[in-house]
């Protein structure tokens, strides 16, 4: 379980483009289907309307430190972020690591 809780797992999820194991046929409702049925579609609506990404905090203060110059910490980051109205109240939380 230690190496496990140590590692960042990706899934890959293989489709079909047709029943038939043809090669260039493509069947967009079968694939569709199948999009559906391992919960794709409903993640990118997730996604879409703006429910969260976690951001490790480190690539977080990579991206963003611009922003507000002289933190020291990403920690220092976010507060003055959220100082200054870029980061909306109720909008954010920050987290903890395993």
């Amino acid at each position: 379980m230690k190496k496990l809780h140590t590692t960042t797992p990706h899934f890959i999820k293989c489709l079909k483009p047709n029943m038939e194991k043809r090669g260039q046929l493509f069947v967009a409702d079968e694939m569709l289907a199948q999009l559906r049925y391992t919960g794709i579609v409903g993640l990118c609506k997730i996604r879409q309307i703006g429910y969260p990404e976690r951001m490790p905090l480190d690539e977080f203060a990579l991206a963003y430190n611009p922003l507000c110059f002289g933190q020291p910490t990403p920690e220092d980051l976010i507060l003055a972020l959220a100082e200054e109205g870029v980061l909306k109240d109720g909008l954010w939380v920050l987290g903890t690591t395993k």
